[in-house]
């Protein structure tokens, strides 16, 4: 025992300084008392009518400006200026992620550069927010066959020709599906 005895405070100390580590003590974090019988509890602040309103304004302020961007962007990518078109339309749906002029001219550019994963994600979205549009559904079933998601391009295809009729779905110079007399962007 003598030729180990510093293993044996070294054992020591660890077991000391487990038991002070883990010691049930004060804790860093705040307590929460429970309110006792009869305290009153304080209720959660309800909206007002100035509150909603303010509400209001700033969605609409935020829809004004994602389509001012959206806008500006259409006008960068007419020009040829991708680029910048890309990063105004990437702000204008930060702005406003239901902005229904982002969504849709931001995937139709995207499907036409191949970007069809974030593509079909923006148009989805277009669709979902207007599902009677048969343009969104046809936005779509171009860039699911791009995909080469064949079924779901058929199935998007099927639910425009239901809005508009077969016969007024053709192909643009592009190969995108529009509706008869849409020149799209």
């Amino acid at each position: 025992m003598k030729r180990h005895w510093h293993i044996v405070a070294v054992l020591l100390a660890l077991v000391i300084g487990m038991v002070a580590l883990f010691w049930p003590g004060a804790s860093q974090e705040p307590q929460v008392v429970p309110p006792e019988a009869g305290d009153a509890v304080p209720s959660a602040p309800v909206d007002s009518p100035r509150s909603e309103q303010k509400a209001d304004t700033e969605r609409a302020s935020a829809h004004a400006e994602a389509t001012d961007l959206a806008q500006r962007a259409i006008n960068a990518r007419a020009v040829g200026d991708i680029e910048t078109a890309i990063e105004l339309f990437e702000q204008a749906i930060a702005a406003d992620p239901a902005n229904i002029v982002a969504l849709s001219h931001y995937g139709r550019l995207l499907t036409l550069a191949f970007s069809l994963d974030r593509a079909i994600e923006l148009l989805e979205t277009a669709r979902d927010l207007q599902p009677s549009d048969a343009q969104a559904w046809l936005d779509l079933a171009t860039a699911y066959e791009r995909a080469q998601r064949f079924r779901e391009s058929r199935e998007a295809q099927v639910k425009a020709q239901a809005l508009v009729g077969a016969e007024a779905i053709p192909r643009d110079d592009q190969g995108r599906f529009v509706v008869e007399g849409t020149q799209l962007q």
